[in-house]
């Protein structure tokens, strides 16, 4: 009786302990983690919701560059999209060198560009949002979570990554840590608050298969 209580302890525990790891801001479980100052990734085109395309070139020369990663389905990402709303208004207030880019990695019939084109149209998207078909570009940038936030400066190097701000609920967030980030690169100071953990659903990425 003991032996068998003290193994639904211990199951209990690594439950707890992977469900933590899924929702907080444990970017280390990927392999390729982007540390804060390295340059980011090269990417090839990718499909917006527009029909148009989108490769690392095109953002050659953005003064300031963020990466937002999401998705349709995650109630975390469908939360942040009068955000990211929000964040590309301020963006195009600050300059037309300060770009928004918004890419869907999910794996899922729930994912597919034309469920994007909806979501989109629906929440009034009005970014670059792409399909990253492949997800070849989540795992160079070390993307794990839905909603997280990569920000680059002009010379394309990670000054900031993690959560948009410090709470989930818009009324509740009182310190957006994205647009700090913007402003300080702007007027050429160093961001003083480079990572804070990213809160939302794991990238659901395709299951690879053996072919023996």
């Amino acid at each position: 009786m003991l032996l068998c209580w003290r193994e639904f302890s211990l199951r209990t525990s690594a439950n707890l302990i992977m469900s933590a790891l899924m929702i907080g801001g444990v970017s280390a479980l990927h392999a390729d983690e982007l540390l804060i100052g390295g340059q980011m990734p090269a990417f090839a085109s990718m499909r917006s919701v527009d029909g148009k395309h989108w490769s690392s070139q095109d953002f050659a020369s953005a003064k300031i560059l963020i990466v937002a990663f999401t998705c349709n389905h995650c109630p975390y990402a469908v939360d942040y999209e009068e955000r990211l709303v929000a964040l590309h208004t301020y963006c195009k207030s600050v300059g037309k060198r300060v770009q928004l880019l918004v890419i869907n990695s999910n794996y899922g019939r729930d994912e597919s560009l034309e469920r994007m084109k909806r979501r989109g149209q629906e929440s009034g998207f009005k970014f670059a949002y792409v399909k990253d078909e492949t997800q070849a570009v989540a795992k160079a940038f070390g993307a794990v979570y839905t909603p997280e936030f990569f920000v680059f400066n002009e010379r394309s190097e990670l000054v900031y990554k993690g959560a948009m701000d410090d709470a989930t609920s818009a009324e509740d967030a009182t310190v957006n840590y994205v647009r700090r980030a913007i402003e300080s690169s702007l007027a050429g100071r160093t961001v003083k608050t480079s990572e804070v953990g990213a809160r939302g659903c794991t990238i659901r990425f395709k299951r690879q298969r053996n072919s023996s």
